[in-house]
């Protein structure tokens, strides 16, 4: 129903509103079922879902920055499918909007990587690769994105592996070299 209430909010909401509300959305999806019910939980994934659309229909795609940028802060929670995520990320991410937290992303694409190792690659490549992404993304990181490039490396399909190798080289080719020894073979004592 258009020229509702929610259209007037929506119409008027300064930023950091709209941006407050993705927030609060994010937090209330971390709660069990019993206290946000699963109509509710449908009703806010269905609303990201509307946003990003605005979003990238949008003229001033800025004034989304920061709303659609909230869903890092979802990543904390794991009561949202992960399935649903990694489309709305990949989505996000093609459109060049960014996650505000993006290193919630690189944890929790690292805490999926030991079911999701293919699909948590895919988005992390996208990640990084995004041009709008601080490279800030990449330092302190460490630890996350081995552990993705390596179950990868290990565990992925074919293309997982080339996306691996790729990621790699981009890393190294942005100041980031340690993780050439995940695609080099090691050198022999002989």
């Amino acid at each position: 129903q258009t020229g509702g209430l929610s259209d007037s909010f929506l119409t008027k909401a300064p930023r950091k509103v709209r941006q407050h509300v993705m927030w609060a959305l994010g937090t209330n999806l971390g709660k069990p079922v019993t206290d946000f019910p699963e109509l509710q939980r449908a009703r806010a994934l269905a609303y990201w879902d509307s946003r990003l659309a605005a979003g990238e229909a949008a003229a001033d795609r800025a004034d989304f920055k920061g709303e659609l940028g909230s869903i890092g802060q979802w990543c904390e929670n794991h009561q949202i499918d992960p399935t649903w995520l990694f489309d709305r990320l990949l989505r996000m991410l093609r459109s060049r909007f960014v996650p505000v937290l993006a290193y919630n992303v690189v944890e929790w694409l690292a805490k999926v990587s030991e079911t999701h190792v293919d699909r948590a690659v895919e988005v992390l490549e996208a990640l990084l690769t995004n041009p709008n992404v601080d490279q800030w993304v990449y330092v302190g990181q460490d630890q996350s994105i081995r552990a993705l490039l390596t179950a990868g490396q290990a565990h992925g399909t074919t293309a997982t592996v080339e996306r691996v190798g790729e990621l790699v080289s981009f890393l190294a080719s942005n100041g980031q070299p340690g993780y050439l020894d995940l695609v080099r073979p090691a050198q022999s004592a002989d």
